[in-house]
């Protein structure tokens, strides 16, 4: 029955396999661009700033400034990656002070810093308050205070290093006007403010700044000079360890009016940095330059050379690699439009592109962000003739800029001034402001990367060329978390480490085996291993009929031999014709005995397979040893009987020599006649008991055997010659 059930799953489980692999589509997570909503602190105030950033691990936290119709607090909201946002939350607890441009970072470990702006009626401050991931928010901190009158404060940035260390900057305003920075040590603290302009020089606005996997630190601003009638771009550099550098001009002209610095620093402190500039006749060029680590500044350059209209509001990031990706707005005499242009490390800009192609309205205010692998997101605000909406673009490293597609479809009001941060894995988030009829509100929309990688795929077991006697073969393996596997279009089972396993059926002879890994994006892979199964069924079952077969032949020879001693009766009174037949007969049966003996080894050598195998239970194993020990009994027993019959014969041919040559009496003769009669009657009766018993006895055995080998074997050996062996 076994047999019969192994044939009837097998094919069972081809068809479920089949089924499944027809019937089981893939789940492929949303990417791109999600659906827009907001984000914002619920009380209907209005929303001034914002900024966000991602750490290391895709999660992000966004800081924005917020009125409540009394005051302008500043709130945070933290984003788990594939979670979503947690709730909003006050970070500052002033409330008589208003509090403007946040900013934020983040650093290696995942906590992060926000600063801001606060000023009350006697003083204008810096605070900053420390993000513990896995703790929240701490308590705001005052790092530098200024008297009211006279003074502003704008513009606060801060960056981390890989250390943890932090470095804040910020512009000052007043009858002195200063790039100040104050740095922040863990488990020392705060240090002292320190000026990084020039004293003598005008007034200073706008710095960015950018940190390197050293913690070097390129800070970039705009400063004034004579009577304001031209401004330029300069910088100045932290060395991690020795500190501050002398601040120096990084363009070439400093009689023109240029703004709007931005800088990107790559992880090995080479920098870019990128500037609008207006020429003496009034047009607007984007310029840039680049600081070499280990060299210094270059020599400046515009990167654009469309004359047609101004060029300005750039944003600029870079790579792991130095490769950088520039935007800005450019006018082309009827309308602004988002104008791109790539630096490839070691060979420079490219050409000027459009990355949007709406000629419905005017396009405003671009960002953009890349990942560790070199692809962009660009976001911007475009007018559609009624509303501004926000649109994006996204670079694709190696291959260029997409098609511009808008990330949010509100039309109740205009949505304007995008901000964007990009996570290293190239996931993205968007922060804008929604301006309603009576609120101000802070929007977002998220950018999940498509991931085009396959998974790791590692069979480990069966190896390629593996050779088995079992029909359900058992394929293990790992691959990643959250993928599927399917063996042959049969689902295997994933565990949330990725290890994963299967049961698999294999047909008779050579199976190829295709083991797929699909991961949630729909990406896979594909490894195959070539599975020889060698169906046991087929090699016990022609052991099973060459035993078989062999009895048949016992027991043809038995009734031959019967038919022989029923000759010898007519034969016997008057030839020696009956008594050569009987001796041939008599080694026929000898040989006969000998095969019987090799059968009953093949049974044993079958017995034991069965035995080894674990599907017969002891007790028919001890029914089959007493058989079998009942047959070697037997036998030993008619191979003695065999020895009298011979003695028989050879006592019956001296009768038979007496009589022919009438040495006997007569009265002996009659005697010895008489006893060659009741020999071959004894032999008769011996020959026809001995077929009798022996056939039966076999036949039951076979049938017995047969029965247990059906419901018993499981096919579970090799191929051997073991018993084969024994029939040769």
């Amino acid at each position: 029955m076994r047999r019969w059930v192994i044939l009837l799953v097998i094919p069972l489980l081809l068809t479920v396999g089949f089924m499944t692999g027809l019937g089981s589509p893939e789940k492929v997570p949303p990417s791109g661009w999600g659906i827009a909503g907001p984000v914002g602190a619920d009380d209907g105030g209005n929303i001034t700033s914002y900024k966000i950033a991602f750490d290391r691990w895709g999660n992000a936290i966004a800081v924005w400034a917020q009125s409540d119709g009394k005051r302008v607090s500043i709130f945070s909201r933290t984003y788990i990656d594939g979670m979503g946002w947690g709730a909003p939350e006050l970070i500052e607890h002033n409330d008589t002070a208003h509090a403007f441009y946040p900013h934020i970072a983040t650093d290696p470990s995942g906590n992060a810093m926000a600063i801001w702006v606060q000023s009350d009626q006697t003083q204008i401050c810096v605070w900053v308050n420390m993000y513990i991931k896995g703790g929240g928010w701490g308590l705001p901190e005052l790092i530098a205070s200024y008297p009211i009158g006279g003074i502003g404060i704008y513009g606060p940035r801060v960056e981390f290093d890989p250390l943890g260390n932090a470095i804040t900057v910020w512009e000052k305003r007043g009858l002195e006007n200063d790039i100040c920075s104050i740095r922040y040590t863990p488990g020392a603290g705060w240090g002292g403010i320190e000026e990084l302009d020039i004293e003598d020089r005008n007034m200073t606005s706008y710095p960015d700044i950018g940190v390197d996997a050293l913690g070097n630190v390129l800070v970039v601003w705009q400063q004034w000079a004579g009577l304001g009638i031209s401004s330029t771009i300069w910088s100045n550099r932290y060395v991690a360890g020795a500190g501050w550098g002398i601040p120096e001009m990084i363009q070439t002209n400093e009689s023109v009016y240029s703004t709007g610095a931005k800088i990107a620093v790559d992880p090995s402190g080479n920098a870019v940095a990128v500037w609008s500039q207006i020429l003496s006749g009034g047009q607007f060029d984007i310029w840039s330059n680049r600081y070499t680590a280990g060299v210094g500044w270059g020599t400046a350059e515009p990167i654009e050379t469309d004359d047609r209209g101004r060029a300005v509001s750039p944003a600029v990031a870079v790579d792991t690699s130095g490769n950088a990706v520039a935007v800005w707005e450019q006018y082309d005499g009827t309308r602004q439009n988002i104008v791109s242009n790539r630096y490839t490390a070691g060979v420079g800009w490219g050409t000027a592109e459009l990355i949007e192609t709406d000629n419905t309205g005017y396009a405003y205010s671009p960002m953009v962000g890349m990942d560790k692998d070199g692809n962009g997101v660009a976001v911007w605000q475009q007018h559609d003739g009624y509303r501004f909406n926000i649109w994006s673009n996204r670079y694709f490293a190696g291959t260029g800029w997409g098609s511009p597609e808008l990330i949010e479809f509100n039309n109740e009001g205009h949505a304007e001034y995008p901000t964007l941060a990009v996570a290293p894995s190239g996931n993205a988030i968007a922060l804008w402001r929604y301006k309603f009829e009576t609120s101000k509100d802070l929007w977002a929309n998220i950018f999940i990367k498509p991931d085009t990688t396959p998974p790791p795929l590692t069979v480990s077991f069966p190896p390629d060329g593996f050779m088995t006697d079992s029909p359900i073969l058992e394929v293990s393996g790992r691959t990643e978390s959250g993928a599927s596997v399917t063996i042959n279009g049969i689902q295997a089972a994933v565990g949330p480490d990725g290890s994963f396993s299967c049961s698999i059926p294999l047909r008779d002879g050579a199976n190829m085996l295709n083991i797929t890994s699909t991961d949630e994006w729909g990406n896979s892979v594909t490894e195959t291993r070539e599975v020889t199964y060698n169906d046991p069924i087929h090699s016990v079952t022609e052991d099973v009929m060459a035993v078989r077969n062999l009895i048949s032949h016992i027991e043809s020879s038995l009734l031959i031999l019967e038919g022989v001693v029923d000759n010898l009766s007519v034969r016997m009174n008057s030839s020696e014709e009956g008594l050569l037949s009987l001796e041939m007969e008599l080694l026929e049966l000898e040989i006969l005995l000998n095969s019987t003996n090799a059968t009953i080894r093949s049974l044993e050598a079958l017995t034991s397979y069965l035995g080894a195998v674990g599907n017969l239970t002891g007790s028919e194993l001890e029914d089959l040893a007493e058989m079998i020990d009942g047959i070697r009994s037997n036998l030993s027993g008619l191979s003695s009987d065999v020895d009298d019959l011979g003695s028989l014969v050879d006592s019956m041919r001296m009768g038979l020599e007496e009589n022919a040559s009438g040495d006997g009496e007569i009265g002996d003769i009659a005697e010895s006649q008489e006893r060659q009669k009741e020999d071959l009657d004894h032999l008769r009766s011996f020959v026809e008991g001995l077929t009798i018993v022996f056939a039966a006895f076999l036949l039951i055995f076979a049938i017995l055997f047969i029965s247990l080998f059906r419901r018993a074997s499981g096919g579970k050996r090799p191929r051997s010659r073991v018993i084969e062996d024994d029939f040769e």
